[in-house]
């Protein structure tokens, strides 16, 4: 006998998809203040790991490109800059730097440590300045997005830092 798909199966695998890239919300302590994090589910390790200054930690999203991380600051604060270790890839960094009343300032940088770092799984240190950030940001978003690969690829954050 054959195995045959449902009729559903085009549905089916929708929904699960679709389940994969929701988002998911937790608190986690950053810079001192417990702030909420909106983030892409992860399929190894967690957010915690992102921000431990540990470079040999890994949080990597579940078949999701973009891997998305927005960020609410309880008191809005400064923010100057952002850096980040991520996979040997080619990618997109966009960063939306918001101030309380909804005014942003969006940052896009390329970074190509495809063939960076030989026999090293994650890339060098890819860094963006906000000069034209609001003085006080109340919302930080990143998209990390893999160029060459598809919307279901695994993207690596191996540590990340906001100044």
């Amino acid at each position: 006998g054959r195995v045959e798909y449902s009729d559903r199966a085009d549905s089916i695998f929708a929904a699960e998809l679709a389940a994969k890239r929701e988002l998911i919300a937790e608190r986690i302590e950053l810079n001192g203040e417990n702030v909420l994090v909106t983030h892409t589910k992860f399929d190894i390790g967690s957010l915690k790991q992102i921000f431990d200054d540990d470079i040999y930690s890994v949080a990597r999203g579940v078949e999701t490109n973009p891997l998305v991380l927005q960020i609410q600051f309880p008191t809005p604060r400064s923010v100057s800059a952002l850096s980040g270790i991520f996979g040997r890839a080619r990618f997109q960094v966009t960063a939306q730097v918001c101030g309380a009343s909804e005014d942003c300032a969006t940052y896009t940088s390329v970074f190509n440590f495809a063939d960076a770092v030989p026999g090293q799984f994650s890339g060098p240190r890819a860094e963006m300045k906000f000069d034209r950030a609001p003085a006080r940001v109340s919302m930080l978003r990143v998209e990390i997005l893999y160029l060459d690969a598809g919307a279901d690829a695994h993207v690596h954050v191996f540590e990340m830092k906001i100044q």
